[in-house]
């Protein structure tokens, strides 16, 4: 369960999430939770593919799908498919989160999964359910569980090399190779990203965030600074997440660049700045937020 605090620092930073690792990692149970916490939809991409009896979408209509999924702000996809939708979803992604438990763990999960699956005669996706024939085959194309025992140090060195591209400098990969690494994500997840260096951590304010349009050296103060301004304190205060943070909106004020001192510029930050009686006379359109 992801805690309400985790959620709301969580959103501030990530808003469109893949999923990716072996089959039987775990992959859909994480997103759907991310996806539930987050309030964003979530998608398999194994139930777009697979079609009635197992037929696969055609390729171009299959990207068409999972395209016009990517340009909404905010989602959770997970699945892999790498040649054929992973670099629509990837350009779009903030964050990739990589699920990499030890292969006799991924091997556990999956055939308890499909054996599970198989007697049950468990609905997955557009009518297909998993044939118990499929548990005995040894052809990965077949069986999902050959698929995962064969594939396992593959999906390990695409993602670990992934991680290091060039190309991938925009996205933030988070690899939980363990359940004890997935609960405490989970937990809360703004906490397990800032503490290995993933997001920033409790960022000051500076006066380069704050600034408000440029000015005439001449023009009066912008009257729309403090709508300008204030989502800017507010959000570097849940960022910075103290249990005691607060926001002085008094530590902005604007004055006439002709009643302000000659070397102070029309905007100055800080509190320690006072308002002089002939400011407060000569210039009317003098105010504090």
């Amino acid at each position: 369960m992801v805690t309400a605090r985790g959620t709301v620092l969580w959103s501030a930073f990530v808003r469109r999430i893949s999923v990716v690792g072996n089959s039987g990692s775990g992959k859909s149970t994480l997103a759907r939770e991310l996806a539930a916490a987050l309030g964003i939809p979530h998608l398999e991409l194994d139930s777009v593919f697979h079609q009635p009896r197992w037929e696969p979408l055609p390729l171009d209509e299959f990207q068409r799908a999972v395209a016009a999924w990517a340009a909404e702000d905010g989602w959770v996809i997970d699945g892999n498919y790498s040649s054929r939708v992973q670099p629509i979803i990837w350009a779009r992604a903030d964050t990739v989160i990589w699920l990499d438990p030890p292969k006799l763990t991924v091997m556990r999960q999956v055939i308890g999964r499909t054996l599970r699956r198989a007697m049950t005669k468990q609905e997955l996706w557009n009518g297909n359910r998993e044939p118990l024939a499929n548990f005995f085959s040894l052809a990965p194309e077949k069986s999902i569980i050959s698929w995962a025992w064969h594939n396992h140090a593959r999906y390990r060195a695409k993602y670990g090399a992934a991680a290091s591209e060039p190309g991938n400098a925009h996205l933030t990969f988070i690899h939980l190779t363990s359940r004890g690494d997935v609960d405490r994500f989970l937990a809360d997840p703004a906490a397990y990203a800032r503490q290995r260096g993933l997001i920033p951590a409790a960022p000051a304010l500076r006066p380069s965030l704050l600034r408000p349009p440029a000015l005439s050296p001449l023009a009066p103060c912008n009257p729309l600074a403090p709508l300008l301004v204030a989502p800017a304190l507010v959000a570097s205060a849940l960022v910075a997440s103290a249990p005691a943070a607060h926001i002085k909106l008094s530590a902005i004020r604007c004055s006439w660049a002709p009643c302000a001192s000659r070397d102070r510029p029309p905007w100055t930050t800080g509190t320690a700045v006072k308002t002089s009686p002939q400011t407060a006379r000569d210039c009317p359109n003098n105010f504090v937020v």
